[in-house]
C-alpha cells in the first residue's frame, strides 16, 4: 500500500483493532469526549506480518500501531464508513454487522402484519427474473437461470405485499376507463378500428370492448398500472413511459409468451399467458422495465404519456397511480397456492438443489417446510378476509407434508428424537434454523386463524423441539444456519449477519406468542448483542 494511500485512512483508523493486534498499552485508551484536534505527530511506515503468514503496510506512531481499515474490514468482517456527527463534525461510524433487528412493537398477531415483512421488497431482488404477468407473481432464478416458480419466494412477496397493504397509505389513483359514460380516457382510433361500452354480464358491469388499434394520451407522473383485460388470440396492450434523457419506451402485455423480452432497444414485451378470460394486471412499470432491459437499477422519474390497445377484446378498471396495489398482488399470490398445490398438499420446487456437500442432492419437485408454512401463513389471511373456504382447504391440506417423512417426499425429520419440519428435506438432514421457524408461525397462523388441530399439534410438536435444540444454534459469538456439523461432522455453517439478525427477529416475535417460553427471549437478546461485538465469556 502506498503510503499516500496510508495516510488518508488516518481519519478512518479503528483504534480498537490495536485489541486485535496485540499492540494495545497496558493502561487501556484514553476516553475520547471530544472531536480530536489534529496531531503534531511523526508517523513511520512499518511492517504488520500477520500470523506469520503475509504482511500488511501499517503506520508507527511512537508506541501505537495503526493497521488500515480496508485489512481490518476483511479480516474481522467489520464495517466502517465516514460519517457526521450531530454538530457537523466529521466521525467514523464502525459497525460489527449491518442487518437489522427489528424489536416488536406489539404481540404477533396473525391477522395482521407478517412478522417485519412490510419492509420487504421481493420483487426487486437480484434473483427474481420478473413478476409473471400471467400469474402475477415473482419468476425466480435462484437456483435456475430460466425462471420458474419458487413457493417460498411466491408467499413471501405475497405476505410483503399483504402487510404493506396494512401499513402504507394509499397512493395516488387517476382512474381512465371504467366502462361508464364518465370515463375520462379519450380513446383515440385508427381507421377501421372501433370501440364502445357494453354490458358484460359476467362482470356484471359496464366495459369498454375494441376492435383494431386505439390508444389515448396521457402525461402523469404515476407509474404503476392496473387493469382487467379479456383478449383474443393476438391483442396486447400496451404503454409508453418516458424519463428524462431517455427515447419513449413501450411496455407491452400480449397473449403467449410469459417471459420477459427487450427487443428493438425500445420495446419491452411481457406474455400474460393464454387468452380468452379475464386477466388481472397490476404492474410496477419502472420494474418492468428495469427487468426487462436488465439496468443496474430500477429507473427513476418514469412518466406514462400513452396506452393502447391492439387487437380485440374487452378492458375494464383502466387506472394507472402512484404506488403499487397492494391488496391485488396479495391475492394474485394466494391465488397461485390455491392452483398450483398437488394431490398430496404440496407445492414442489421443480429445480435440482445441492445443499452441502455430505448431504444428499434434492431432486426437482422436492418439498420444503418454509414454503409449505408460508403457504398456511398466506392462506389463512386470504381465507380471513374473503371467507371463501377454498383458501382454507388449500391451508389445511399443505399440512400433510408435515407428517411425511422427507426421505418419502415430505418435510419431517428428526434429531434425537426431536421432530423437525425441514426447508431442504436432505439426508442426512440439515435442520435449517429460519425455515423452521417461518414454518412453525405458518403451523401458528393457521391453528388461530382456521381453528385447525392439525396444525395445533404440528405447532406443538415443533415448539417443544425448538426448546430442545435452540442452544445448538449458539456459537458464542454469532448463530449457524442450519445442524450440518453435528449431522454431517463439517464445520460449522456459521450463519452471515443478515441471516443472524432474521434468528434474532424471529425468537423475538415468537417469544410475544409464547411468553412462558423465556429461553426464545433470551436468546434473542443474548443473539442481538452478538451484532453489537459482544461475546460468550472465555473459560
Amino acid at each position: 500500500m502506498a503510503r499516500a494511500t496510508l495516510k488518508q485512512l488516518l481519519s478512518v483508523v479503528v483504534v480498537g483493532v490495536l485489541l486485535l493486534a496485540g499492540l494495545w498499552s497496558q493502561c487501556g485508551p484514553t476516553p475520547i469526549t471530544r472531536a480530536p484536534q489534529p496531531l503534531q505527530v511523526a508517523y513511520k511506515d512499518i511492517e504488520c506480518q500477520i500470523n506469520g503468514e503475509y504482511s500488511v503496510a501499517c503506520l508507527r506512531q511512537e508506541e501505537q500501531v495503526w493497521l488500515p481499515f480496508s485489512f481490518v474490514h476483511k479480516y474481522f468482517e467489520v464495517y466502517g464508513e465516514l460519517g457526521q456527527s450531530a454538530d457537523g463534525s466529521e466521525r467514523f461510524d464502525f459497525w460489527h454487522a449491518t442487518a437489522k433487528v427489528y424489536k416488536p412493537k406489539a404481540d404477533y398477531d396473525p391477522q395482521g402484519v407478517f412478522l417485519f415483512f412490510d419492509n420487504y421488497n421481493v420483487e426487486v431482488r437480484d434473483r427474481v427474473k420478473c413478476v409473471s404477468a400471467d400469474e402475477g407473481v415473482p419468476i425466480s432464478t435462484q437456483w435456475d437461470p430460466s425462471g420458474y416458480y419458487y413457493p417460498t419466494q411466491v408467499a413471501q412477496f405475497g405476505l410483503a405485499h399483504y402487510s404493506k397493504n396494512l401499513t402504507q397509505p394509499l397512493p395516488t389513483r387517476q382512474t381512465l376507463e371504467d366502462g361508464g359514460d364518465s370515463a375520462s380516457a379519450k380513446w383515440i382510433s385508427a381507421s377501421s378500428s372501433s370501440f364502445k361500452r357494453i354490458s358484460d354480464s359476467e362482470r356484471q358491469s359496464k366495459v369498454l370492448l375494441f376492435t383494431g388499434r386505439l390508444h389515448t394520451v396521457t402525461a402523469a407522473d404515476l407509474p404503476y398500472l392496473d387493469v382487467d383485460v379479456l383478449f383474443k388470440a393476438n391483442s396486447s396492450l400496451w404503454v409508453a413511459v418516458e424519463q428524462k434523457g431517455q427515447p419513449t419506451r413501450r411496455i407491452h402485455y400480449v397473449c403467449g409468451q410469459d417471459r420477459p423480452v427487450w427487443a428493438d432497444g425500445r420495446d419491452a414485451f411481457y406474455g400474460m399467458g393464454s387468452c380468452g378470460r379475464w386477466i388481472r394486471l397490476s404492474r410496477d412499470l419502472a420494474l418492468d422495465l428495469h427487468k426487462a432491459i436488465r439496468t443496474p437499477r430500477r429507473p427513476r422519474g418514469l412518466q406514462v404519456v400513452a396506452i393502447g390497445l391492439d387487437g380485440e377484446g374487452r378492458l375494464d378498471d383502466l387506472s394507472i397511480a402512484s404506488g403499487s396495489n397492494h391488496g391485488a398482488l396479495f391475492w394474485a399470490s394466494a391465488q397461485w397456492f390455491v392452483r398450483h398445490q398437488t394431490s398430496e398438499g404440496g407445492w414442489q420446487i421443480p429445480v435440482r438443489r445441492r445443499l452441502a456437500a455430505g448431504m444428499s442432492v434434492l431432486a426437482p419437485g422436492w418439498l420444503s417446510a418454509m414454503a409449505q408454512g408460508h403457504a398456511a401463513s398466506i392462506l389463512a389471511r386470504a381465507y380471513l378476509r374473503s371467507g371463501d373456504k377454498k383458501y382454507l382447504t388449500a391451508a389445511e391440506n399443505g399440512l400433510r407434508p408435515f407428517r411425511v417423512a422427507s426421505a418419502r417426499g415430505g418435510v419431517r425429520t428428526s434429531l434425537w428424537g426431536h421432530p423437525w419440519f425441514e426447508e431442504y428435506p436432505t439426508s442426512p438432514p440439515s435442520l435449517v434454523l429460519n425455515g423452521f421457524i417461518y414454518a412453525l408461525l405458518g403451523l401458528h397462523d393457521l391453528r388461530v386463524i382456521g381453528r385447525s388441530k392439525e396444525a395445533a399439534a404440528l405447532y406443538a410438536e415443533g415448539l417443544a423441539s425448538l426448546r430442545a435444540l435452540l442452544p445448538l444454534y449458539d456459537m458464542g459469538s454469532g448463530s449457524v444456519y442450519d445442524l450440518r456439523h453435528v449431522t454431517v461432522g463439517c464445520a460449522p455453517n456459521v450463519a452471515r449477519w443478515d441471516y443472524h439478525a432474521t434468528h434474532v427477529n424471529q425468537l423475538l416475535l415468537l417469544a410475544t406468542v409464547e411468553p412462558a417460553e423465556e429461553l426464545l427471549a433470551r436468546t434473542a437478546n443474548r443473539w442481538a448483542n452478538y451484532m453489537l461485538g459482544h461475546r460468550a465469556a472465555h473459560n
